[in-house]
């Protein structure tokens, strides 16, 4: 168990829940349009995925989106599909990177950045897509 990471990501978590209890969920809440049209589902897909970090993207934003399924769908998609852009995002990859480590598989960094951009963008935008057609 990666306990390191493990404590990182608590420590966000409370963290995150600190900053909504001092106001934070207004402020994202004024910047993230309501409804479960196109652009309202793009936005807040973009907006967890420019969060680039998963759990704390989530946590922060969270809030604005539980008003509808939609809504918490599109969040999902691009936390989870948005931090493909950054290895150091997720603790998905983050720990897929340390498995491939310990097994004597090297994973060059300079190819992540790219991949990991252009499978973000097909991922979000076809599940956000597929969110829009069916919302």
């Amino acid at each position: 168990m990666p306990w390191l990471l493990a404590a990182g990501f608590v420590a966000v978590s409370v963290v995150v829940e600190v900053l909504h209890q001092r106001g934070l969920g207004d402020l994202i809440a004024t910047a993230v349009p309501e409804g479960i049209g196109p652009g309202a589902l793009v936005a807040l897909a973009g907006a967890g995925a420019f969060v680039a970090n998963n759990l704390p993207a989530y946590l922060v934003l969270e809030p604005v989106a539980a008003d509808a399924a939609p809504r918490l769908m599109a969040l999902l998609v691009g936390v989870n599909a948005g931090p493909l852009v950054t290895p150091w995002a997720s603790l998905a990859t983050l720990l897929w990177l340390q498995r491939c480590r310990t097994a004597g598989v090297v994973v060059p960094w300079r190819w992540l950045r790219p991949g990991g951009t252009a499978c973000a963008v097909l991922a979000v935008g076809a599940g956000v897509g597929a969110l829009a057609i069916t919302a």
